[in-house]
Parts: C-alpha cells; sequence; structure tokens
C-alpha cells in the first residue's frame, strides 16, 4: 500500500470546525471529534507536528474556553482536554443525575413532548462527565455492562403517557 504524503495545509484542511465556547452541552461533542482527530493524526515520534496538531486545536477555542487555555498554558491535546473537561463539564455524578431525573414531573400544561424534550436538556450537560467517570475507573469494561444512558432519556419518561386531545393542539386559536 502506498504511503500518502500531506502538506500542513492539506492537514489544516482535515481539522473538523467546530467552535467550543465553553457551553457545557456542547463539550462532550468537541471532545469526541478531537479525541478522533488526534487519534487519526497524531505521530508518535513527531513533536513539532504534534504541536502543530495542537495549536490547531488551540485555534478552533473561543470565549471563555480559548482565555482558560491561554492563562493555563497547555502544551499537548492530554492537558487541554483534561482542563477543558474539569472546567466545563457538569460536576454531578451518576446519582445525583439519577436522583434528579426522577424528581422531575410534567406540569399541567406541558405536553409529552415538551416534558421529554425538558427531561433531555437536563440530561445533556452531565451525559459526558458520567461516561468519563465510569470509563475511567475500569478503562475495559465491556460496552454492554456499561450504563444504558437511553434508560435515562425522554423516550422512557413520555413512551407510555397518554396524548389527551388537550394536550395536543390540532386546531390554530381563532
Amino acid at each position: 500500500m502506498a504511503q500518502i504524503n500531506l502538506s500542513m495545509r492539506d492537514y489544516c484542511e482535515t481539522i473538523p470546525h467546530f467552535d467550543f465556547d465553553g457551553d457545557p452541552l456542547n463539550i462532550s461533542t468537541f471532545i469526541s471529534s478531537y479525541d478522533s482527530f488526534v487519534q487519526i493524526l497524531a505521530r508518535p515520534n513527531d513533536a513539532a507536528f504534534n504541536s502543530f496538531l495542537f495549536r490547531a486545536i488551540i485555534s478552533k477555542l473561543k470565549g471563555k474556553a480559548a482565555q482558560i487555555a491561554s492563562v493555563r498554558n497547555t502544551t499537548s491535546w492530554d492537558a487541554l482536554r483534561t482542563l477543558l473537561v474539569n472546567t466545563f463539564s457538569d460536576r454531578r455524578n451518576e446519582l445525583t443525575l439519577i436522583s434528579e431525573l426522577q424528581r422531575l414531573e410534567q406540569y399541567s400544561n406541558e405536553s409529552a413532548i415538551d416534558f421529554g424534550e425538558r427531561c433531555l436538556n437536563h440530561n445533556n450537560q452531565p451525559q459526558f462527565k458520567v461516561e468519563e467517570l465510569f470509563y475511567q475507573e475500569d478503562p475495559y469494561q465491556d460496552e454492554a455492562a456499561a450504563l444504558d444512558y437511553n434508560y435515562y432519556y425522554p423516550e422512557e419518561y413520555t413512551y407510555e403517557i397518554p396524548q389527551t386531545e388537550e394536550n395536543i393542539k390540532t386546531k390554530l386559536p381563532h
């Protein structure tokens, strides 16, 4: 198989365009995008090239995330990843999240779909942190035995909730 040689410009064009501004809802996407990027492109014995890749990732940070990365003067993807997770991810653990989701109740004037969306928005934030903590404890854990996060998604909360006619708007108000 022939080896493909790409220029620095070609590598720059392969960098995913995802500007992370510190929003906790976006951290999981940002981290997983760049984990894949670094895993594919990093060169174990080429510190200069790896530094270039790291600077390309740093250039994608905006707002608070860029300020924190600059103040902390991180020099590697692993250090930046840890800094972003520790700074911007939700600090709730699995038990706290489960307890909070169990206490959520559907409002009297709220449709099942709106309630499901509210549950999803409540659940989105800590998912990355919970997964991160879970897999750090046992990185060789079989995925089938891992927590089934789908259990906590709103589809489970709304699947068997009957929608009455007053909850479903079928006509425009006069």
